[in-house]
């Protein structure tokens, strides 16, 4: 319950009249139903006209984050404000003493979490993180953006606009050679046909091969009981030739690095506020927003502790790589084992020296073609016979060779510098 009391102040010859309230009971607010704010924000009295603002009661302390300026919105509302005990002023004035969003490179907790920069989950949410300090002989801090190389020269540009500087990594593999490939095999020339006679029998029982008969040449027989057969080994005259489709195979990776690596100078920072000892980074954007990196203007083997010792990653210029890539020269030879002659055939004569049979008194002409006996007696009445190859077997399944096309060489580089990073 709240009791008023009318007061009267006098000065310049003016009085003026006005109604006092308090609380009943004790207490100077931070009551939940009073409205007011924690601490001492109590409404006190007006001491000016409306029009004057009055003072709303006295200034309450900042004693929560909701009742700090109780005292302030009462200014604003004058006498009135005095009269409703400065609670319900105090309200609005709570609300708007908060804190602001954490600022992640000042040094400042501004979100009053008790963490500040690189320690609070909101600066670790965007992107900064504790690195190591740079060692001595060594450059940084860089944002890099890695991609694979595919020969294009465009210019990079960094997060703050300017030129990237461009570099390449990771040398070509061998080159990986177009398969070499042959002409098909022409020219291949099939000998006489094998053949095997019995110059005793009519059924080739003791027929022998008989390589004097193996050409094109006409040969006289004798006796008065021949049969002959084909052996089916038959000789190759001429095993011909086939040609590179290609003398030298192309390859396709001619680019001499497999990876473009772009450098972008990260801003430097100082900063070391929620990394111990570390210095906390801000990220980089877009392709620039993963690892943080040093540099230096040689080639190490191993990196600082603390930075990804197992991964150097080096890095060179287009210029300074030296590419000796190429593909051997393709060949062909020619395989004779490959090489079928099927075929092939002898012409029997009834006369000597192969004369085809112009009169009544002699038989036409025989053929052997095949490994079946031929009984060739009837041609060698009056003791006159001859044969002679007549026809060449065909060559089948003829095929060449292919040599070549195997990767040599490579690509070796010079004046290359040692990136160590560390990861998101």
């Amino acid at each position: 319950m709240r009791s008023c009391i009318l007061h009267a102040v006098c000065g310049l010859g003016i009085c003026l009249g006005f109604l006092g309230c308090t609380l009943d009971r004790e207490g100077t607010g931070g009551e939940p139903d009073a409205g007011m704010g924690a601490g001492q924000s109590t409404g006190g009295a007006s001491t000016m006209d409306a029009s004057a603002g009055g003072t709303g009661g006295f200034d309450g302390s900042a004693g929560t984050q909701q009742g700090g300026q109780g005292g302030a919105a009462g200014i604003a509302t004058g006498g009135t404000g005095g009269i409703q005990a400065g609670g319900s002023a105090g309200e609005p004035g709570g609300s708007g003493g908060g804190l602001s969003d954490e600022v992640c490179d000042d040094g400042i907790d501004n979100d009053g979490n008790g963490l500040v920069d690189c320690e609070d989950g909101a600066c670790k949410a965007v992107g900064y993180r504790c690195v190591p300090a740079v060692p001595e002989e060594w450059e940084g801090y860089f944002w890099i953006h890695v991609r694979p190389y595919q020969g294009e020269d465009e210019e990079t540009s960094c997060p703050g606009g300017e030129k990237a500087n461009r570099y390449y990594s990771r040398n070509a593999e061998k080159a990986i050679c177009d398969p070499c490939a042959c002409s098909p095999l022409e020219g291949t020339l099939c000998d006489a046909p094998g053949i095997a006679c019995d110059y005793k029998s009519k059924d080739c029982a003791n027929a022998v091969p008989q390589p004097d008969l193996e050409n094109f040449d006409c040969h006289n027989l004798s006796g008065s009981s021949i049969s002959c057969q084909l052996t089916g080994n038959n000789p190759i005259a001429k095993l011909g030739s086939c040609a590179p489709i290609d003398e030298v195979p192309d390859f396709p990776n001619k680019f001499p690095f497999q990876d473009a690596v772009d450098l972008c100078a990260a801003p430097p920072n100082a900063n070391t506020h929620g990394c111990d000892s570390q210095i906390c980074m801000p990220p980089g954007e877009g392709g620039f927003a993963g690892a943080i990196c040093i540099m230096q203007e040689s080639e190490q083997s191993e990196c600082p502790p603390q930075w990804d010792a197992e991964n150097p990653l080096r890095l060179h210029l287009l210029e300074n790589a030296i590419d000796t890539r190429s593909c051997s020269p393709c060949s062909c030879t020619v395989d004779g084992d490959s090489i079928d002659c099927e075929g092939g055939s002898y012409k029997v004569y009834d006369d000597d020296g192969c004369k085809s049979c112009n009169g009544i008194f002699c038989d036409d002409e025989m053929i052997v073609s095949t490994t079946e006996c031929i009984n060739l007696s009837k041609l060698a009445d009056w003791d006159t016979i001859s044969i002679r190859a007549n026809a060449r077997p065909t060559p089948k399944n003829g095929k060449c060779r292919v040599s070549g096309g195997v990767a040599q060489g490579s690509v070796q580089t010079m004046k290359g510098v040692t990136l160590c990073c560390v990861s998101p």
